[in-house]
Parts: C-alpha cells; structure tokens; sequence
C-alpha cells in the first residue's frame, strides 16, 4: 500500500499506473484509454473502467478485489490527511463561476443535440427550407424573366401607377425614340445621374420596364438600347397609356401637384405685396389665443407633414371658436388654401375620425369647434379632392360624416 502511496505522492510512471489497472482484472488497452481520457489520473481512471463494467470484479477473485477496495480507501484517506498538512497550493487566477444548469438548459440541450444528429442519423441532408417541402401542393409562379415579352411590359408598366413622376420621365423617353430611333439621348442611361435618382431610382418597375424593353446592363450603372424595336415600343407606349387612366396613377399625380402649389402658396407674400396684407387681414379677424385651458387644433398637408416642419400648423382655440375662425387662421398662412378649399377643389378633412371624414367649410363654418368634434383636441388635414372613389369609399364618408362632436347628437325638439 504504501508502495503506491509513494507512486501517488512523487510521480509514477504510466506503465506502472497501467499495471495497477491490470492487477484490478482490466485490460492493458483498457488501462491505457482510461488514463488518456483523465490526464493520467490514476483514481479516475479505474472509476471510468468500474462503470463501465470492463474487467474489475468480473475477472478478478471477490476477496481480492475487496482488500484492494479497501487498501484503495486507505490510500485516499492518507492523501487528503498530507494535503490538509502540508502548505495550501497556489490559488488559480479568478474564474467566473459558471450558472448551475437548469433543467430546461438541460432539455433544450438534449434536443438539439438530437436535431443535429437526426439527419446524419437519418441518412437525409437536413430539413428542406423550401416552403414546397410543408405545402406540396402551393403552386410558385414563375419569374418575371420568364414571361412572355407582352406580360413583362404590362406587369411593370401597372407597378407604375403610384409613380407618376417616373411613368411620365418613361413614357416620355419610349415617345422620343419612337419618333426618333437613333436619339442619343435616350439609347444609353447612366443610372448615376440626379435626374435618374430623383425619377426613377425609387420607382417600383421602372428598371424592370426599360429591361422589358430591350435594355441591357453595359456597365455596373449604365442601362443601353441596341436595337429600338417598333413594335415593343408601340406596346410600352400603350402600356403606359392604360396606366394613366387609373385612379391610382390620377390621384397621386393630383398630390404631386398639391405638394407644388402648397409650398407656393406659402411663399407667394415673399413677392406678393398684396398676399401679405390680405393675410394680415385674415390674421386680425382671429380670436385671442387662450393662455390656459383650451384645445389645441393641428393643421397639416397631406404628405408634407413628415416631410418639412415648415407646412404644420398648430394653435390653441377655444370650445365656442368656429370653423370659421380656423379657416381665417388657415388663410393667415396663404390665402390661396382657403381659396381652394371653398371651391371644392383641396378637402379639410377631420383627422381624428376614422376613416377621416371631409368637412363642410361653407355649412359648417359658423359652427363650434366642439360641434364639429375638434374638443378637446382636432387633428385636421388639408388634402386634394380624390379624382375618384370606389364605392366603398363613398359609403365610408356617408357613414362617418356626422360622427363626433355636438352634431352626432340627435337635436331636441
């Protein structure tokens, strides 16, 4: 025993550990694995080989395992009493303490263990990330590329009608070269370019049109024309005609325009002698803004609201304050709005609504703010009048006209 408390305590070699292993009934490869596994840890290893059930009491004779067993036991015990004795061992540098695992750790750990073993075990290459592997029977359409030429300019030409700026930059482009096949001009189009970037860059199928119409990549920004064929310029043209005439295409060059006359307007008494006092005017008939209490009132154009600070209008009313005095505070900031307002031609509509519900500024006018809704607060919103409206549309203004404030109440005889 005390033989290989000295091999314990000063170092043995491994063949010696080996054939203390194969004293105990194991084998001298099983020795050898067993040591390799725990570092040359002697203990360890004949731990590992014990349950594992390779050789130990099956080949060896019951009372000779068991006065090993217990020589074994008194070893350990005069190991841990010369450690206690002699001088503690230098401390290790500080490690953060790991988390005891969790159950939950513990199984989530096991099943992914199983998922990446599952398909080696499987024989398969893995699970199939095409969504035709869940739902066999969904059918894919095809790429655009691979559509007929006439489908390919028809698709791209309709993804265009809330792109007005950039159909009319392309429908005049395909004109030019119909009357002109060789233009210079229009056979090559550096993609680089401001004026590509503010009209078509953005646009959803502009480059996929001009490719629809037999423009090749010649460069990593440059787009060219070849050949100008007759007949897939007519059908571009056409295309693009046919996309003019929806709604869609209208009202948003509608709010094109919208944008441009608004920031006019609100520039016209820079250069306009006239526009000034007229607005001052419009200021003077406004009712004292109240310093506390009150409701405050939001005037924005439609589209331009996130766009530029300069075009929100905000302000404090009073609950017995008309419509009246909010359309001269509108006017006070260009009297061009309440103009266009009054014709019919731009919409106040009531924001707070939903959906937003146009208001009547010649009937409602003289009504207050807390009849029409705005109390305690209004978000109103100045908009160009839809060019045209579905039915639903329709139904939805009836409906929610008279839907807020003091004038949704039923009137008492």
């Amino acid at each position: 025993m005390f033989r290989r408390l000295a091999g314990r305590v000063f170092g043995s070699s491994e063949q010696e550990d080996v054939n203390t292993l194969k004293n105990m009934g194991f084998s001298e490869r099983d020795a050898r694995n067993a040591l390799q596994q725990t570092g040359g840890n002697l203990e360890q290893a004949a731990n590992i080989l014990l349950s594992r059930g390779l050789g130990g009491p099956q080949n060896t004779p019951a009372h000779e395992f068991n006065r090993q067993q217990v020589e074994d036991d008194e070893l350990q015990r005069a190991l841990q009493a010369s450690m206690m004795t002699s001088s503690p061992p230098p401390q290790p540098a500080t490690q953060p303490k790991r988390k005891p695992k969790t159950a939950a750790a513990s199984n989530a750990g096991k099943a992914a263990l199983r998922r990446a073993n599952a398909p080696a075990a499987s024989g398969k290459s893995g699970r199939s990330t095409s969504p035709l592997s869940s739902h066999p029977n969904v059918k894919v359409p095809d790429k655009l590329s691979n559509k007929s030429k006439e489908e390919q300019i028809l698709r791209t030409a309709d993804r265009l009608k809330s792109s007005p700026q950039a159909l009319d930059t392309l429908y005049k482009t395909l004109k030019t070269l119909q009357s002109n096949p060789n233009h210079p001009k229009f056979r090559r189009i550096d993609q680089t370019t401001a004026g590509y970037q503010k009209s078509l860059a953005n646009a959803p199928g502009a480059e996929d049109l001009l490719l629809a119409m037999n423009y090749r990549k010649s460069g990593p920004k440059v787009l060219s024309l070849e050949i100008a064929d007759p007949a897939t310029l007519y059908l571009g043209i056409s295309a693009l005609e046919q996309t003019k005439l929806t709604p869609e295409y209208r009202n948003a060059k509608a709010l094109l325009q919208f944008h441009k006359d608004v920031q006019q307007m609100f520039h016209s008494a820079d250069n306009s002698a006239e526009e000034a006092i007229a607005r001052s005017e419009h200021m003077s008939k406004l009712p004292t803004e109240p310093t506390m209490g009150g409701a405050w009132i939001f005037v924005n154009f439609e589209g331009l609201s996130e766009q530029d600070a300069n075009f929100k209008l905000k302000r404090k009313f009073d609950g017995d304050d008309t419509l009246e005095d909010i359309l001269h505070w509108i006017a006070g900031n260009g009297t061009g709005i309440l103009t266009k307002l009054q014709n019919g031609e731009w919409e106040l509509v009531d924001g707070n609504r939903h959906p937003p519900a146009c208001l009547d500024v010649v009937n409602l006018a003289s009504r207050t703010l807390q009849y029409i809704g705005c109390w305690p607060s209004g978000k109103l919103i100045i908009r160009p009048k839809s060019v045209m409206l579905s039915q639903e549309q329709q139904l939805q203004r009836q409906q929610s006209s008279d839907a807020r404030g003091l004038g949704a109440a039923p009137m008492l005889d």
